[in-house]
């Protein structure tokens, strides 16, 4: 149930960001700030989920590459709300860095090179987390379809493995 959960608020983060920060056209469906809103919330609420799992299976993900490359896939997920949430602290808008909602205007472009910097992170930190999520996927599927083996029935809390 915890991967639905995840999926689905990445895909939340993912569709209201890239929609309150298209500058060239108006928003369709809320105010920018208020995609804004969903876009922070889904993706902090990602980052802590990221970090609980991390911590809770932290003796799996030491056992073996399998375990690796959850920690790794975890990690990446708990980083990419990170370099934005540092750019705004390093424009010096802490009451923005901290705020769980918009005090005033928060959708903007950033204004020094190192803040930049961090929200191109952003976007590459979330085009790789897109590879790995691709090739997680696909070996998931591999495995429910073609070896029919436990792994898959794990993600979903509701299917008894076989």
């Amino acid at each position: 149930m915890a991967h639905l959960l995840i999926i689905c608020l990445m895909l939340t983060s993912l569709l209201s960001g890239l929609e309150a920060f298209n500058f060239t056209a108006i928003p369709r469906l809320l105010t920018r700030d208020g995609l804004f809103i969903l876009h922070r919330g889904a993706g902090l609420a990602v980052a802590l989920l990221a970090a609980g799992w991390l911590w809770l299976r932290r003796d799996f993900f030491l056992r073996s590459w399998v375990g690796r490359w959850h920690a790794l896939m975890l990690g990446i997920a708990f980083l990419i709300p990170f370099a934005p949430w540092l750019a705004r602290l390093l424009e010096g808008r802490f009451e923005e860095a901290i705020a769980l909602i918009p005090v005033y205007n928060l959708v903007s472009r950033p204004e020094n090179a190192l803040s930049y910097l961090l929200f191109s992170w952003h976007r590459k930190l979330l085009l790789g987390f897109a590879v790995l999520v691709s090739i997680h996927a696909s070996a998931a599927l591999f495995h429910a379809l073609v070896l029919k083996d436990r792994p898959f029935a794990r993600i979903f809390s509701w299917r008894k493995p076989r």
